[in-house]
């Protein structure tokens, strides 16, 4: 039984995600599977996959309908691993990523998530928000010493590439939403219900390359991103408490 089940899910991108791929199999840490969950893409994966020769991978199909929270559930409902690390199909990890993470789980049983700060893999010009991310980041998150269930509502710092659970924590918080207006932001909720429920570890070490699309910073994005992390807001708003509240003016 591997302790770690790594889920990475994908559709038409063969060239990226034979970079991730690699980056994946290439950690120090190696006590793992490899669930890799295709939305039936547009050339042969099953073959793709059994070039790599590797064991640990395990290839699956399913058709999500351009709804990625079902396939990442597909994958957790087929991981055997004591713990679940995602990461997306563009995104690159550093060969230590697996093993830190496993250090801090280790260190402390109540640690029910944890996650790392990231690099962009093509670089562009940072942006106030950046720089001011990057502030909070050193300065505050990093340390640990304030909850993620409230920091995490002043800056998004999660990203869904650098997480790595307790699988034991699903059965508390149930699966990702895979409600359809939920798209796009159904990790931060996810996110959103673990801190509140279970201590959140942040490792301030870029453990993750993460890949900038155009498309991410677009006005349209933004605006229809806010939307969506209102109705987050919104659904989660029973099991958030004044202060929370507070931070995102409910």
């Amino acid at each position: 039984m591997p302790r770690i089940t790594v889920i990475v899910t994908t559709y038409n991108r063969r060239q990226l995600l034979e970079e991730t791929l690699n980056s994946i199999l290439n950690q120090t840490y190696s006590d793992f599977e490899l669930i890799v969950v295709d939305n039936y893409s547009n050339y042969d994966f099953i073959d793709f996959i059994s070039c790599f020769r590797d064991a640990r991978i395990k290839p699956y199909q399913n058709y999500n309908g351009g709804n990625i929270a079902l396939n990442r559930n597909f994958g957790i409902q087929k991981a055997r691993g004591e713990f679940i690390a995602f990461c997306d199909d563009d995104d690159i990890w550093e060969s230590d990523k697996l093993q830190s993470q496993i250090n801090a789980f280790d260190s402390n049983s109540n640690i029910g998530l944890v996650c790392t700060s990231s690099y962009f893999i093509n670089a562009i010009p940072e942006s106030w928000v950046g720089k001011f991310k990057s502030i909070l980041l050193n300065n505050i998150i990093g340390l640990n010493i304030i909850s993620a269930k409230y920091t995490i509502l002043i800056v998004p710092f999660i990203s869904n590439s650098s997480v790595m659970i307790r699988k034991q924590i699903i059965n508390q918080i149930g699966y990702l939403d895979e409600n359809p207006d939920l798209k796009t932001v159904e990790d931060f909720d996810y996110w959103l219900r673990t801190s509140n429920q279970f201590l959140i570890h942040f490792i301030n070490k870029n453990l993750i390359g993460y890949r900038y699309h155009e498309l991410q910073n677009s006005s349209v994005n933004i605006k229809e991103t806010k939307r969506k992390m209102r109705l987050v807001f919104e659904k989660n708003a029973p099991h958030l408490n004044a202060i929370q509240k507070l931070f995102v003016r409910l």
